[in-house]
């Protein structure tokens, strides 16, 4: 605690964090403690404010959103392609073999197998504010496009960089992805969903076929 002039300068140490509380008039002793008290009650509650909202939002696993903010990520892309002419495309992608990866190996490769497509994504997609993972082994994607040519290379390197996931682990790591387009293949985000999911199944069996060729 230090004194300035006829006031009070209080510093507050919580954690890494200082805080300082400037009373610029003598208080009683009884007062000067319920206002700090106050402050560091306030401090705590943010804190605390701050960690439900991460966790009600985010998936503790990957660190990518979960679904309870998808339409909340979907209403403000929609604005975003609106004001700006852009193509708004909504992906399902889904980790092939995934329950045999977790019974053949343990659940402990599952989660790195999880954290590993999600770093994907947002290293293809550039953010991970439009990242999300909806559930198991499936993640979607909402993102804007300047151009069909754009989205087009993107869906193009998702592909690609896949191979590069077999690499770090002892395994082979395959995705299948699909993807549909607002408002063309429809204007809410349950029924894009429903579209690029169903893209999606199309090319899971289609590598399937072409793996049973091989």
């Amino acid at each position: 605690m230090g004194y300035w002039g006829r006031g009070v300068l209080l510093t507050i140490a919580i954690g890494n964090t200082f805080v300082f509380l400037t009373v610029v008039e003598d208080v009683p002793a009884g007062l000067l403690a319920l206002l700090t008290g106050g402050l560091v009650f306030a401090w705590v509650l943010g804190f605390y404010f701050d960690k439900v909202k991460y966790t009600s939002e985010k998936d503790v696993l990957t660190g990518v959103y979960n679904r309870r903010i998808a339409s909340k990520v979907f209403h403000r892309l929609r604005r975003q392609a609106s004001r700006k002419d852009s193509l708004l495309a909504v992906f399902v992608v889904d980790i092939n073999n995934f329950k045999a990866i977790n019974d053949t190996f343990n659940h402990d490769t599952g989660d790195k197998v999880l954290q590993l497509v999600s770093d994907l994504l947002i290293a293809v997609f550039r953010t991970p504010k439009h990242v999300i993972r909806w559930g198991g082994d499936e993640f979607i994607v909402i993102h804007t496009f300047r151009s069909s040519e754009e989205l087009r290379r993107t869906h193009d390197i998702l592909h690609q960089e896949t191979d590069s996931l077999s690499g770090k682990m002892t395994f082979d790591i395959s995705l299948s992805a699909g993807f549909s387009l607002f408002p063309r293949d429809g204007d809410q985000l349950d029924l894009l969903i429903s579209r690029a999911d169903k893209a999606m199944y199309s090319n899971k069996s289609a590598m399937k076929r072409e793996a049973r060729s091989d």
